[in-house]
């Protein structure tokens, strides 16, 4: 979030997919302006909604530039629209957080029962190949340093680009409700 931080101007258009996804948002970006906009689904939608609402996003203000920041939980109920978004040259930067978890549930699960369910874990999936299948460029990116010249590509405008951004599975925002499951960590 720090490395998008810096690379956002007034005009950017920030969209967070449920979960951690707009929480990260939330609480790690700052806008640069009175009316910069920050679509979060707080209560209002289910994983999934992120990439969907970039490409409205985009098409209702074409000029300025739009990013999206999904869990690969999420992405994984709308990649498809990667194709309606190649198909349409929407030049959307799309950054999906991939811990192989759902990461939210987990900790849900974990501060409720003391553990979690199966149901949380994901499979080792290659978003980057799924982009590419679709017409869209795409890094997985391991290291943190190589964010900003890809974020810099991203916001361009030049194309879409998705990045892949390979995290830790036990990472999540700072957040009061899992307070007390940090401390016993």
């Amino acid at each position: 979030m720090a490395e998008l931080q810096q690379l956002m101007t007034a005009d950017t258009t920030v969209v967070a997919d449920a979960s951690y996804s707009s929480m990260w948002v939330a609480g790690q970006l700052r806008a640069l302006s009175p009316g910069m906009r920050f679509l979060l689904p707080r209560g209002l939608a289910g994983l999934g909604w992120g990439l969907p609402l970039a490409l409205g996003a985009k098409v209702a203000e074409p000029d300025k530039p739009v990013v999206t920041i999904v869990g690969d939980g999420g992405f994984a109920h709308s990649w498809a629209e990667l194709e309606t978004m190649v198909r349409s040259k929407l030049p959307i930067l799309i950054i999906v957080l991939n811990n192989g978890i759902l990461g939210f549930q987990r900790d849900a699960e974990t501060a409720k029962f003391g553990k979690f369910t199966t149901a949380c874990s994901l499979a080792d999936v290659d978003h980057r190949k799924i982009a590419e299948a679709c017409g869209c460029p795409a890094i997985r990116i391991f290291d943190p340093a190589d964010l900003p010249r890809y974020f810099e590509r991203g916001l361009s405008g030049e194309g879409p680009l998705l990045i892949e951004v390979m995290t830790d599975p036990g990472a999540h925002p700072p957040l009061s409700l899992f307070a007390a499951m940090d401390q016993a960590a």
